[in-house]
């Protein structure tokens, strides 16, 4: 008996771990930017959550490459009572009068790619906790420094 349960609770972490790998790659997009130009990152909640109060998200990028544009960080949800985005720290916090619903576009910043950036794939990502840990999750998005801008056809 003991080697049957034990049997099952292997199977099901291993599920589990697939299961989380999944909902990462449906929350990563992808960006391109020449070595001194911009790009705008915008992190998108994928499903909606219900009756959020407030949040907060701390985003981290590589600072050998990229540098954020002065005054790009910001919310993009309507009907903010407090926001706030520290650059320096790299979080941002906000609330709502009252509860509200979440979905879609939910921070945007723009980042410049240093004249010396090397090519290769970097990663921005986001931290996001909405109504003090009743949810929470990880937005990413990866940008390539590229010699020339690549055009994918999606199919």
């Amino acid at each position: 008996m003991k080697k049957v349960l034990l049997l099952i609770l292997s199977i099901a972490i291993v599920l589990s771990t697939v299961c989380l790998g999944v909902v990462a790659d449906e929350n990563m997009q992808e960006e391109q930017v020449l070595a001194g130009e911009t790009v705008t990152v915008v992190f998108s909640v994928p499903e909606e959550y219900a009756n959020v109060k407030s949040g907060a998200l701390t985003y981290e990028f590589d600072e050998n490459v990229f540098e954020l544009v002065e005054g790009s960080a910001k919310w993009m949800l309507s009907s903010l009572f407090i926001k706030d985005v520290k650059t320096e720290t790299k979080e941002a916090i906000f609330a709502f009068t009252g509860a509200k619903a979440v979905k879609g576009d939910l921070f945007t910043m723009t980042l410049k790619a240093k004249e010396d950036a090397p090519i290769g794939e970097y990663k921005v990502s986001a931290m996001v906790n909405f109504n003090q840990g009743e949810y929470a999750f990880h937005l990413l998005t990866v940008v390539f420094v590229v010699e020339e801008h690549i055009e994918v056809d999606d199919p």
